[in-house]
């Protein structure tokens, strides 16, 4: 095993263990609903939970614009556009076959059926975990600074979510316990969804695909959820400039995040042919006894660049 190997083989499991320890600081964000257990806490909640939502809209918002930039330097242009779309296209089916995969507000359990509507919140909270956990992977594998900003944006989006969750689950019938405990079981789905990622990122291109289906996948909430939603509460309160305010609020807290670890894009230039001239690779002279282990040489030497961008580090 060469010394090359042995350092590849340590950056993977290095990712691996980040992956897992977003996975379970995301997890524990199902516990937001212990904050808000007195009554005068729950009032305060369900009087500003719109501004919450705009405030974690602002995060995703510019979690889907760096989503889109990792994409298009993976893929081709087309190839990056058609992912978009199936992403977009696939979670709005969802969301109409399956309606609780994502939402925020109590007041959508006015007159529920205890078991029956708590069994579907579960189930679509637990398909949206899964999707987080998918997205984890990738991110982590193109650099570490991108899978700290979207681990952190999923982390604030999903606090929020899970805190409005949580109190749907108390007016559909749940005990304080009991809703707690199964939003937690929920909320464990991310790690299954870690597991697909994890057998779905072998190469750079699926890494690339994923990231691009995210980005589809999380601009159709944007669009289709919460900036509806912030619009009519916008009209009905009034409150058009907090709005604005908490939106741009949201955006320069994880804008700050990608500012406090600098992404180096240290992809460029790999093995993607769409990228153009690759000159810098003829400075490596005579290379005719590697001719039959071209691609995965090259791919050696991405990986390579990548460990040692992360020491510059």
């Amino acid at each position: 095993m060469t010394c090359i190997n042995i350092i590849l083989i340590y950056h993977t499991c290095m990712t691996e263990i980040y992956i897992v320890i977003a996975g379970m600081i995301i997890t524990f964000a199902s516990f937001g609903g212990l904050i808000f257990i007195t009554q005068s806490s729950r009032r305060w909640l369900t009087k500003n939970m719109s501004f919450l939502i705009t405030f974690s809209t602002g995060i995703l918002f510019v979690t889907v614009v760096s989503l889109f930039g990792e994409a298009f330097e993976f893929l081709s242009s087309n190839t990056a556009l058609i992912a978009i779309i199936i992403g977009f296209v696939g979670m709005w089916i969802v969301q109409i076959l399956i309606p609780e995969t994502h939402h925020h507000h109590a007041e959508d359990c006015e007159g529920c059926i205890p078991d029956k509507s708590g069994t579907k919140i579960l189930i679509g909270d637990a398909i949206h975990n899964i999707g987080d956990g998918i997205l984890l992977v990738p991110a982590f594998f193109v650099s570490l600074p991108l899978g700290i900003m979207v681990a952190a944006s999923i982390f604030i989006h999903e606090f929020i979510q899970e805190i409005s969750e949580y109190f749907i689950l108390r007016k559909a019938g749940y005990s304080h316990g009991r809703a707690l405990l199964l939003n937690f079981f929920s909320a464990l789905a991310i790690f299954v969804g870690i597991a697909i990622g994890l057998v779905l990122s072998e190469s750079l291109t699926t890494q690339g695909f994923l990231l691009a289906l995210s980005a589809g996948i999380y601009l159709q909430i944007v669009m289709h959820d919460l900036f509806p939603s912030i619009i009519s509460d916008s009209r009905t309160s009034g409150n058009v400039w907090r709005h604005i305010g908490l939106f741009m609020l949201g955006v320069v807290v994880i804008a700050s995040v990608g500012l406090l670890t600098p992404h180096s894009h240290e992809h460029d230039g790999g093995d993607h042919d769409d990228h153009g001239d690759h000159d810098d690779h003829d400075d490596h002279g005579d290379n005719d006894d590697h001719d039959d282990h071209g691609d995965n040489d090259d791919h050696d030497d991405h990986r390579l660049d990548k460990v040692s961008d992360h020491i510059k580090r």
